[in-house]
């Protein structure tokens, strides 16, 4: 039976994606590595990768280089996977850098340790696995698991009869360590460095490896510098500087009797031939599946737990079509409550018309049109009142009109004239005054003026709130002036 696997193994510096075809017992493998250089599209260099690969059909898997993950150890007074799951973000709570809420955690039980339990909790910002599982959508890519580099390789090392060793995943700038002590990790962390310091960087690894092994509780200080075992996975693509820089430093750091092994082709192969289960390169592709450690840490938790099954693409489509239903209904609901609002504006708008209307013609008693009938008063009054129309009925220009007004009131009177409607041979001026009396003067000083005929004060109210008096007065337009 033909099985395909595909792995993406993401480090802060470089990406590699291994494409592995499984079929009568042989294997074909198709390797490509990419670095990370600084301001890096990652998406760009995902696509160039995957582009040349026939991945059809392939099971796709993403792990990530220890520099994404927070690593703590903790001690429990139990094993119990589901009692470990719940409690671990109490036990974590307090040690990390963010809210507990903002991280995916998952552990490995490594061992016992007076009489408790002592698990390696891994933590994953939700945000870096949102970024790349946008990213694996738009290269057409859809994991099925996230977990750590190289935890599934180190397992398969110890069955080979190496129970206590250190494996070390040097890339293009981060050096990746992971101790194994009796047959299980103990300790992972991540060792970032400058990749142009060649004359430092021997030195700097052998200390940032004593540095590492010191502070795993799991390992004495006399036992790190003992350490017999050392496995190198060279990730820089060929290029064997950093691994020669490496070999260097360890052998500075701990003698020449440190035990230096080289994971290549041919170590592979013999790595995944010897394990007791039979199974070869499906073991490298982290299949744990259930996000609760026997095995590795799985971060495909929770909403981002993938839709498995045969009924897995049907239930994908009833989620869409519910959702697609829901949202008909709330735009649907949005567009009624749209067109109630909107009918609601035009019946007031309607309504503000006709009282307008009724207010500049109060002699019209039959509205048909208010918009039309307005129009055509406004256009026979400006008729009426443009310049050159001396002779005709009302013959002044409203220029002339607003003059007299101007003239006949005085400065000195605290008068607001807040409308004024000019009709074919009258005015209807509504104003502000502070008192009764200016309105009687306004009146007299009017009907001296022999633009108009005719001065009535239709309405005075006072307004005891506001302490004015608001009043209208009707002027009727003489057919004739005298401007001599």
């Amino acid at each position: 039976m033909r099985k395909e696997y595909l792995q993406m193994d993401v480090g802060t510096d470089c990406i590699t994606v291994t494409l592995v075809k499984e079929d009568s017992g042989r294997s074909l493998r198709d390797v490509r590595h990419a670095a990370l250089p600084p301001g890096t599209d990652p998406a760009d260099i995902l696509q160039q990768l995957v582009r040349p690969l026939n991945r059809a059909g392939s099971k796709v898997h993403l792990a990530f280089s220890p520099g994404f993950f927070l690593f703590r150890t903790v001690v429990l007074p139990f094993s119990d996977p589901h009692k470990i799951v719940q409690i671990l973000p109490f036990e974590m709570g307090e040690q990390m850098p963010c809210s507990i809420d903002d991280y995916v955690l998952d552990y490995i039980l490594c061992g016992q340790e007076d009489g408790g339990h002592r698990i390696v909790v891994a933590a994953l910002a939700r945000e870096t696995i949102e970024e790349w599982l946008t990213i694996c959508r738009n290269t057409g890519l859809v994991p099925e698991a996230i977990t750590v580099c190289n935890v599934e390789l180190c397992k398969m090392i110890t069955e080979t009869g190496n129970a206590d060793f250190l494996l070390l995943d040097c890339g293009h700038g981060e050096l990746s360590l992971y101790l194994v002590r009796q047959g299980e990790i103990v300790f992972i962390r991540s060792l970032p460095f400058f990749p142009e310091d060649d004359e430092n960087l021997p030195g700097m690894f052998a200390a940032g490896i004593r540095r590492a092994l010191l502070l795993s509780e799991k390992c004495a200080p006399a036992e790190s510098c003992r350490l017999p075992l050392f496995y190198i996975i060279n990730r820089a693509a060929g290029d064997r500087r950093i691994e020669t820089l490496l070999t260097r430093g360890i052998r500075q750091g701990f003698g020449g009797e440190a035990d230096i092994r080289y994971i290549d082709e041919e170590m592979l192969a013999q790595i995944t031939g010897k394990n007791g289960s039979g199974m070869s390169w499906q073991r490298l592709f982290s299949a744990c599946g259930s996000g609760i450690s026997s095995s590795s840490p799985e971060f495909m938790q929770g909403k981002f737990r993938p839709v498995r099954g045969r009924g897995g693409a049907g239930r994908k489509m009833l989620f869409f079509l519910a959702l697609f239903v829901c949202s008909s209904l709330v735009f649907a609901g949005l567009q009624f409550y749209e067109y109630r609002r909107l009918t609601e504006k035009v019946r007031a708008l309607r309504e503000e018309i006709h009282s307008v209307f009724r207010e500049t013609r109060p002699d019209v008693k039959r509205i048909v049109n208010p918009v039309h009938q307005l129009q055509t008063t406004n256009n026979e009054i400006r008729s009426m009142y443009s310049q050159g129309n001396v002779g005709r009925e009302a013959g002044f220009s409203m220029l002339e009109i607003l003059a007299e007004l101007s003239a006949r009131i005085p400065a000195s009177y605290n008068v607001i004239i807040v409308r004024l409607v000019a009709e074919a041979s009258s005015l209807r001026i509504k104003g502000e005054t502070p008192d009764f009396n200016t309105v009687d003067n306004v009146q007299k000083l009017l009907e001296e003026s022999p633009y108009f005929s005719s001065v009535e004060i239709s309405s005075a109210n006072h307004a005891a709130m506001e302490n004015i008096v608001r009043f209208e007065l009707k002027i009727r337009l003489s057919r004739q002036v005298d401007t001599t």
